[in-house]
């Protein structure tokens, strides 16, 4: 079991919407639970929720309560019966898509609430490297690429890279490359993607895994019964073998930096 005092942080990202980052992070968010650990998804996409929706879950409060009605995290935090807490983003919200420097300062207060709460904590970010994107991923101790076959996917999870990079000296990114024809289209995938990052950025990437493209999953999202379904899909295996990947490889060896939510105060404001 993890034994560090402080929540692992991990950014779910990819700059293109449609990659899959939602579904990732979900899979991923229960299959750590299914090994023991205190887990917690946060709907990174500020102003167009998704976590809530793919689940099926109708939440009270979102993240726009944290600020207008100044909530604890604690207060709006949805169980649900895969062991993995959920906090709502709000949904067609115009104002959270581009939170202020002070309201981010008082999201990384109210964080640093859970820190102690949770093994570890799973952020579901937007498309885009919007100014809020790039915040959840310059907070986070590991930050994770989901990237298609498709040449714009490559090209925006490059860039998300390249700012969030530039932004924060952060230089451990792991890809996922999603909705795959074969383990082959995964592995020519990722290094293309690894040899642009190799080259314009000087610093490798790490693959995590290659997911298939699943019909199943498909109509498990139309049903809103992913979570129902992570185990009995031929892409919920291969997340499992992703988190398996991560916990013995990964984590092990990055327990959680002491604070890691306050250091991003020190940055230029985003």
């Amino acid at each position: 079991m993890k034994t560090s005092k402080h929540s692992s942080i991990i950014s779910i990202t990819g700059g293109k919407g449609g990659v899959g980052k939602t579904i990732s992070s979900i899979h991923l968010a229960i299959n750590t639970a299914r090994l023991g650990y205190k887990t917690l998804l946060i709907d990174g996409d500020m102003g167009l929720a998704n976590v809530d929706i793919v689940l099926g879950i109708h939440p009270k409060y979102n993240i726009s309560d944290l600020i207008e009605k100044d909530l604890s995290f604690k207060d709006i935090i949805v169980k649900t019966k895969f062991d993995v807490d959920i906090i709502p983003s709000g949904s067609g919200i115009q104002e959270l898509t581009s939170i202020s420097y002070v309201n981010k300062l008082q999201l990384l207060d109210k964080i640093e609430e859970l820190e102690n709460e949770y093994d570890y904590i799973y952020v579901d970010t937007a498309a885009g490297i919007s100014d809020n994107v790039v915040f959840f991923n310059g907070c986070s101790d590991i930050c994770i690429i989901v990237v298609t076959a498709e040449p714009h996917s490559i090209a925006d999870a490059y860039s998300s890279i390249k700012v969030i990079s530039s932004k924060f000296n952060k230089k451990n990114f792991y890809v996922i490359v999603n909705m795959v024809d074969s383990e082959s289209e995964g592995d020519k995938v990722f290094s293309r993607l690894n040899a642009v990052s190799e080259k314009f950025l000087g610093f490798s990437l790490l693959h995590l895994g290659s997911v298939p493209r699943d019909p199943q999953l498909q109509q498990a999202i139309l049903r809103q019964s992913v979570g129902s379904f992570c185990y009995r899909t031929v892409s919920g295996q291969a997340y499992n073998r992703i988190v398996n990947r991560l916990f013995d490889d990964i984590f092990t060896k990055s327990s959680g930096e002491e604070g890691y939510f306050k250091k991003i105060i020190s940055y230029t404001e985003i």
